[in-house]
């Protein structure tokens, strides 16, 4: 977020090189991304112990499961308002196959 607000005021000063926008936005975009892929990794590590866990710790893997699906959809949010300021189609529909895969 730092980035491109400063991106941003650099554009304004520079009289409208949206170059750094551009790359501080993809940026952000990004970074939220990996998150995600990795909250996804982490709710189905999650679900393959399940079987294998002690029924006792059944509710840690509830709770894990959870907090990886809260995490995916909190950066999944990120990536969507980011994506907005973006007027690169084919960057942005990279970006949203890979949205798609990951609520698949």
């Amino acid at each position: 977020y730092k980035a491109v607000v400063a991106a941003s005021k650099a554009a304004k000063s520079a009289a409208g090189d949206h170059a750094g926008v551009i790359a501080a936005l993809r940026a952000a975009t990004t970074v939220p991304l990996a998150v995600a892929e990795r909250a996804r990794e982490v709710e189905q590590i999650a679900a393959r112990l399940a079987p294998m866990t002690n029924p006792n710790m059944a509710s840690d893997l509830t709770v894990s499961r959870a907090l990886a699906r809260a995490a995916l959809e909190g950066a999944l949010a990120n990536v969507e308002i980011n994506l907005r300021s973006l007027e690169d189609p084919a960057f942005v529909a990279e970006v949203r196959a890979q949205v798609a895969a990951l609520t698949s």
